[in-house]
């Protein structure tokens, strides 16, 4: 994945040895880093198998809603694999672990795939599978063979001619419920072993499940020459497709490439051997100081993925890695100073709301965000639908609203994240932001803080599909400030007018402790709920404001 062998296998040794500092890991847990060797010797009920790894959770639908779209002339084609490096090290845990400050992601709804990057055999984590499975993202683990011998062994036959590591892909992958892998080979090879290494991978695509993906990193071609292409090309083309053969599901590029012409190249060539060209992921690489795709600089490297920078007219698929590390303080991990650690989530947002942190705005200068092209997924397509802007870490943990004071981390229990973080509209004297010293349950509540300002300050959170019924019932647990009005609406907006939200007043209240209450929506039964928002009425100029949503729920 690295742009030579020498870097990454320096890196994957430094995060090893660094990795008792960050994930409190459990012992067993280092099996989800298996050698070659026990990748191959790999059984269900073997000394290497994991079953507290083992996720029932099953991916869920995604729906592809263009008209709610804060740009609803974006395109769906563009498909996102999102690449964090060192994971088993930021993220390696089966338990929740007494740490707040670890990796962890929230814009799932940006993503198509997310690729568990480690080595050499690397299995994603338990609770990592259940976040993107829920988001409806599909998780890959990674084939990362760091010597010739590795990469001979992947090859080895059984006593019928079959490759025993196109099964052990399937076997493992299925039984711990994750969907697929990412082949990383740099290292050069013989050229017998590179044609077995491309029959194994053709076994895979014959007898490996429906969804399941196998993907090949743009290094070593069918020769077995180590040789980074930038594209997809007539050198690396027969690792994608080999005549009438499938060979791996996609093509992740290296990163050497700027303007348009290795963009070309890969669309031409996919077109030529019968593939979407969306089955490209053109590698963007995010690591910090030494990206040829600056992302933080301007768009005009991602603009060229774009026919006429044009958010409607994608060319072909995009891979980031390493993105973690951009908002990682470097190798020593994660600040858990609070302002430092806000810096964590604000620079996530910026990645994909741009340099201003808003989605609904377009930079005119600068970073737009890959908000910009790429509109936003769905899974909330029915009731009950429940968030409790529970980000899946804290320095507290709440129980409808009774605190724990205690550090904690398990992606396992992140609650639904807003579609767009943020999307505000009208008075700019509000922000919204997640609150880790307030919470519901778990460890954040979502917090809408400033100075209200004479103009209203409207915020879109979750795009959904929600067919209501005359028994829908909204729940809108918050905590005020101060009593009195909250100046705190909830906004809906219905797929047959989506300029005109209804409005749900939370109106006045005595107290500032966690409260709820509860709306009908039977008025508005056989519409379409397709955007839930909010918005914070006018008030003093010189007065602070506060007010924290704990939960919403939808339901029958």
């Amino acid at each position: 994945m690295l742009r030579f062998l020498m870097h990454g296998v320096l890196l994957l040794s430094l995060l090893s040895a660094l990795q008792p500092s960050f994930a409190q890991l459990q012992p067993e847990a280092l099996k989800l880093r298996l050698t070659m060797e026990e990748f191959m010797a790999w059984t269900a009920d073997g000394d290497t198998a994991l079953p507290a790894n083992v996720s029932q959770l099953p991916l869920t639908a995604r729906q592809t809603i263009l008209p709610s779209q804060l740009d609803p002339n974006q395109s769906f084609a563009t498909r996102i694999n999102y690449i964090p490096d060192g994971m088993l090290t930021w993220a390696g845990y089966l338990t929740e672990q007494p740490k707040f400050n670890m990796y962890n992601f929230t814009h799932w709804q940006y993503v198509d795939v997310l690729t568990w990057f480690d080595g050499p055999a690397a299995i994603p984590a338990r609770p990592w599978i259940e976040a993107a499975h829920r988001n409806g993202v599909k998780i890959i683990g990674t084939i990362f063979p760091r010597t010739v011998a590795e990469v001979q062994q992947l090859v080895d036959k059984d006593s019928a001619g079959r490759y025993i590591g196109a099964q052990k892909l399937i076997d493992i992958a299925s039984f711990y419920g994750f969907d697929g892998w990412f082949f990383n080979v740099e290292v050069s090879v013989p050229s017998s072993v590179a044609s077995d290494l491309q029959r194994m991978l053709r076994q895979a695509q014959k007898t490996k499940p429906a969804g399941m993906e196998i993907h090949w990193y743009d290094s070593m071609l069918p020769s077995g020459i180590v040789s980074y292409q930038n594209a997809l090309n007539d050198s690396n083309k027969d690792m994608l497709q080999n005549g009438p053969a499938r060979i791996n599901d996609a093509m992740f590029t290296n990163y050497f490439w700027s303007g348009s012409r290795n963009i070309n190249t890969s669309v031409d060539t996919a077109n030529r051997i019968g593939r979407s060209p969306f089955d490209v992921y053109m590698g963007a690489d995010m690591w910090p100081g030494r990206s040829s795709q600056p992302m933080f600089v301007d768009n005009t490297w991602i603009d060229f993925c774009f026919a006429s920078a044009d958010p409607a007219a994608p060319l072909l698929s995009l891979g980031l890695f390493a993105a973690n590390l951009t908002y990682n303080s470097g190798l020593t991990g994660f600040d858990t100073d609070p302002a430092k650690f806000n810096e964590f989530y604000s620079t996530e947002a910026r990645m994909f709301a741009g340099d201003d942190l808003n989605s609904a705005t377009t930079d005119s200068t600068g970073w737009k965000g890959f908000g910009h092209y790429l509109p936003v997924r769905t899974v909330y397509a029915s009731m009950p639908f429940e968030t409790t802007f529970n980000t899946g870490q804290g320095r507290v943990f709440a129980t409808r609203g009774v605190q724990e004071v205690r550090d904690w981390t398990d992606m396992s229990k992140q609650s639904a994240m807003p579609s767009w973080q943020w999307a505000r509209y009208g008075g700019s004297g509000i922000v919204a932001s997640f609150d880790f010293d307030l919470a519901y349950d778990g460890g954040s509540s979502l917090k809408f803080s400033g100075r209200p300002g004479s103009v209203p300050t409207s915020f879109k959170l979750f795009q959904t599909r929600i067919a209501i019924t005359p028994q829908t019932r909204v729940d809108v647990t918050f905590s005020p400030r101060s009593p009195g009005a909250t100046k705190l609406q909830l906004l809906g907006y219905f797929s047959d007018d989506l300029q005109n939200p209804e409005v749900l007043n939370l109106g006045a209240v005595r107290g500032t402790q966690w409260q709820t209450k509860t709306f009908s929506l039977a008025q508005h039964a056989g519409r379409e709920l397709a955007v839930i928002g909010a918005r914070v009425l006018p008030g003093a100029a010189d007065q602070d404001y506060q007010i924290n949503l704990g939960r919403l729920k939808l339901y029958e």
